[in-house]
């Protein structure tokens, strides 16, 4: 048995996983973490959030998207009792955007509501667009008091995990989005060159790979499960 632990995208929720974990049988025991939508929590605070709500005394993988990949670096690279294993999906571990970083002042002028968020999503989803997993989203995301998406996209802007990086020794995935009209290939090659050795597995899909391709992706994900997490395991025994 092994259990795997979520951390969402920029939704913060954890709602967006649901038919990603539903492809999983009962030999993975999954935990999904959900950010609070009502409380700021920069990236330092999110990692001691996570660490709060991680099952203790059996070894887990944690899985991250977009946002949070950044919390899992850093999580990982503390090398937490349990942790036998990383999976980032369509995520970066610095600014993936560094010209933007001059604009962090002005984040909190983004309007955040239905109309903004119909601008974002055909770089979310591109040709993978579905109606009911738009209108999961939407409703999702306003639900969530402006200053906390506000806080996340300053965070986001400002973070650097580079160094963090070369502080990771486990086995590592990176799931790639081949169609990824939010994540920039500098961000994929990026880690690729502080993570030499990590397993790198390129899907045809949006950003939002594991909502739109929930069986692919829970395949290579249970494919890293069984083969370099279950391999690592057994050379350790």
């Amino acid at each position: 048995m092994m259990r795997l632990v979520l951390l969402p995208g920029m939704d913060g929720t954890g709602k967006m996983f649901t038919e990603f974990t539903r492809q999983f049988g009962s030999d993975v025991d999954i935990t999904v973490v959900s950010y609070p939508v009502d409380r700021v929590l920069g990236y330092e605070a999110l990692v001691d959030f996570v660490d709060q709500r991680i099952p203790r005394n059996e070894p887990y993988v944690l899985l991250a998207e977009s946002f949070s990949g950044p919390v899992a670096i850093e999580f990982a690279a503390r090398r937490p009792e349990g942790l036998v294993g990383l999976v980032l999906c369509c995520t970066f571990a610095r600014n993936p955007y560094p010209a933007l970083r001059l604009l962090k002042g002005l984040v909190d002028m983004l309007p955040m509501n239905a109309r903004m968020f119909a601008r974002v999503v055909p770089r979310l989803f591109g040709e993978w667009q579905r109606a009911e997993i738009i209108s999961r989203l939407s409703a999702i995301l306003t639900a969530i008091a402006p200053e906390v998406l506000h806080a996340r996209l300053r965070s986001v802007l400002e973070v650097d995990m580079s160094k963090r990086l070369t502080q990771i020794d486990m086995p590592v995935m990176y799931m790639q989005a081949a169609d990824d009209k939010v994540m920039p290939p500098s961000a994929y090659a990026h880690l690729k060159s502080k993570l030499p050795q990590t397993r790198f597995v390129k899907l045809h899909g949006p950003h939002m790979l594991l909502q739109t391709l929930p069986a692919e992706a829970a395949k290579v994900v249970r494919e890293f499960l069984v083969v370099e997490i279950g391999r690592d395991r057994s050379a350790g025994l």
